[in-house]
């Protein structure tokens, strides 16, 4: 699946996981469920930092340590 269904599925609210070649069922239910818990896959990650964009709190770090715009 590419990135562009990928996306679609996202804003519907449906979250895709890779499934290689036949696996059990329990397999597919502990994926899902780490997912659930915010253990999102490399392929997941990447969509959904590209789906929230970047966030305005990144300089933050840079403030505390003496920074200045």
């Amino acid at each position: 699946m590419g990135g562009s269904a990928t996306k679609l599925l996202l804003s519907l609210g449906a979250h895709p996981i890779v499934v290689k070649g036949g696996p059990e069922i329990e397999e597919i239910i502990e994926a899902i469920q780490g997912e659930l818990n915010g253990e999102l896959s490399p392929m997941l990650e990447r969509v959904m930092k590209a789906k929230l964009g970047k966030s305005d709190d990144r300089f933050d770090d840079m403030e505390d340590e003496g920074w200045d715009e």
